[in-house]
């Protein structure tokens, strides 16, 4: 049996009602747009219009995994596709979570994928919901209006795969 391929993966996300649009991919470390792309090789869009243009449209996600066969999947977030995504990168980020958790409450059971430094946790907007915007905040990223994720199993420029890995909460 083999793994899915990157457009099963973006079809799947699509049927979910996540918009999803491609990214450049990373091959031996170096960014297909292929420019000194530094840690954002790979996270960048490979169309005009980036997230704006994030689609759950099969005709279109198939046309531009055809084109771009490995092409990293990016999905955008908030409203559009009703995910906020809390990045969580390296021991800042997971003292900030700690430390947020502590003054409010738990964070609700949801989806966790693993990262090359550290984690996504996706969290399904509440119906109705006034728009989220991106924020940062010592090692920890909220995705919301305005912002996208890298989705598995895109790769990191690292080499690392991002991969889901469980559930908190």
């Amino acid at each position: 049996m083999t793994a899915p391929s990157m457009l099963e993966h973006a079809l799947q996300y699509a049927q979910r009602n996540w918009h999803v649009f491609p990214l450049h991919s990373v091959q031996d470390g170096r960014c297909s747009c292929g420019q000194s792309c530094g840690k954002n090789a790979g996270k960048h869009p490979r169309v005009k219009g980036g997230f704006k243009v994030a689609t759950t449209d099969p005709a279109q996600i198939e046309a531009w995994w055809r084109k771009w066969r490995n092409a990293n999947i990016g999905i955008a977030t908030g409203t559009l596709s009703g995910l906020v995504v809390i990045d969580i990168d390296g021991d800042d980020g997971i003292a900030t979570l700690r430390s947020l958790v502590a003054q409010h409450e738990l964070l609700p059971r949801t989806a966790i994928v693993k990262t090359a430094r550290g984690w996504h946790l996706y969290f399904a907007m509440p119906t109705p919901c006034a728009p989220i915007p991106c924020s940062a905040r010592n090692g920890l990223d909220v995705r919301g209006d305005g912002g996208f994720v890298v989705a598995p199993p895109s790769r990191h420029f690292s080499g690392l795969v991002y991969e889901w890995c469980g559930r908190v909460g």
